[in-house]
């Protein structure tokens, strides 16, 4: 996935990806399958949430760049992680994100760093990673999303 993308077609892309993966996943042929796919999915993710943040600081002026900053520690945007990447969303979204926009995106990014660190049991992932596909199919399909897809 190429990042740069709008979040319409970071989500349908997504999205597709999801429909694909879901079945191969649920009929249990490898058993490596789940990292391979995380993996990807994790790759996907971060560029909507990367996205998501762009766009918000599009419209946000000086309150955007402040909370780069905050959010941040002084980094550049491009140099944020997944989870600095959440709580900027979260700290320009905080009118339009609801409660369960906000629950997917810390559970995303908390299944992420299990993932990323290692802290994920073998036996345990395809299992997270249906529920990591399933949240991200859900934050893709939330009103959050929809507002920023159709968005000026």
């Amino acid at each position: 996935m190429s990042e740069g993308g709008t979040v319409d077609e970071t989500c349908e892309q997504l999205l597709d990806d999801i429909n694909r993966w879901r079945p191969e996943l649920q009929a249990g042929i490898r058993s490596t399958l789940w990292h391979g796919i995380f993996a990807r999915a994790l790759q996907e993710v971060e560029a909507l949430v990367r996205t998501c943040a762009s766009t918000m600081l599009t419209d946000a002026g000086e309150e955007g760049q402040a909370a780069v900053r905050a959010v941040g520690g002084g980094k550049p945007l491009a140099a944020m992680t997944m989870g600095e990447h959440v709580g900027l969303v979260r700290k320009l979204g905080d009118n339009r994100l609801g409660r369960g926009d906000r629950q997917r995106l810390d559970r995303l990014n908390g299944l992420r760093r299990d993932f990323v660190h290692g802290r994920l049991p073998r036996e345990e992932g395809p299992a997270k990673t249906l529920e990591f596909l399933s949240l991200a199919e859900e934050f893709c399909r939330s009103r959050f999303i929809v507002g920023l897809r159709t968005a000026p």
